[in-house]
C-alpha cells in the first residue's frame, strides 16, 4: 500500500517534468504571442507576501498552473488553479478564468479571476472570490498583486521555463515530505 502511495504523490512531479520536456517551443509557456492560434500553458511560481484583514502579515508562496486558448494575435483566455500557502501551512486556492493580453514581444498582462477557499489541516472555510493582475515584464518573471479570502497578495513569480521547472521541484519536494508523514 506504500507503494502506491509513493507513486500517487510522484504523479504530479513526473507530469509537469514530462511538459517541460514535450513543450520545445517557448511561445507554448507564454513567453511570446504566438503566431498562429495555440495552446499556451501557464506556470508560475514565487513568493509572496499576504497581508490578512485584520492586519496579519504572512509570508506565502504562490502557484499557478492553467492553460490558456489564443482568441488573437495578442490575447488569449483560459483556465487556472489559483494557489497559496503561508508558513504555517495555511492553504488558500481555487479554480479561475484568466485572460492575458501581450503588450509587445515580450511583456505581457494578466488577468484572473475565480473562487476559492482557505484550508488549515483538517479544517476549512467558506469559499469566497479570488483574483490576481500579473504584469510581465520578461516572459520569465512577473509582478503580482491580488485578493483572496480574507487576504489581499504582492508578489513576485517565474514563469514560463523556469516556473516550470520550480513547479517540478516543488512538486517533488511536496510529494516527499507527503510521504514522509505518510499521506
Amino acid at each position: 500500500m506504500r507503494a502506491v502511495r509513493v507513486a500517487v504523490s510522484f504523479m504530479p512531479a513526473v507530469i509537469l517534468v514530462g511538459q517541460l520536456f514535450a513543450q520545445p517551443d517557448s511561445a507554448r509557456r507564454g513567453a511570446a504571442p504566438p503566431r498562429r492560434p495555440a495552446v499556451v500553458l501557464v506556470t508560475s511560481v514565487g513568493p509572496a507576501v499576504g497581508l490578512d484583514w485584520g492586519g496579519y502579515a504572512s509570508t506565502r508562496w504562490m502557484a499557478d498552473w492553467g492553460i490558456l486558448f489564443t482568441t488573437s494575435p495578442h490575447g488569449a483566455f483560459g483556465a487556472s488553479y489559483c494557489a497559496s500557502m503561508d508558513e504555517r501551512g495555511k492553504f488558500e486556492g481555487g479554480p479561475a478564468l484568466r485572460y492575458r493580453r501581450w503588450l509587445g514581444p515580450q511583456r505581457a498582462l494578466d488577468v484572473a479571476v475565480g473562487w476559492g477557499g482557505e484550508a488549515e489541516g483538517e479544517h476549512s472555510s467558506q469559499f469566497s472570490v479570488l483574483g490576481r493582475v500579473t504584469f510581465m515584464p520578461k516572459p520569465w518573471i512577473g509582478f503580482t498583486v491580488g485578493a483572496g479570502h480574507h487576504r489581499a497578495l504582492v508578489g513576485v513569480e517565474l514563469g514560463s521555463t523556469p516556473g516550470l521547472v520550480a513547479s517540478a521541484i516543488g512538486a517533488m519536494i511536496a510529494s516527499l515530505r507527503a510521504v514522509r508523514v505518510g499521506l
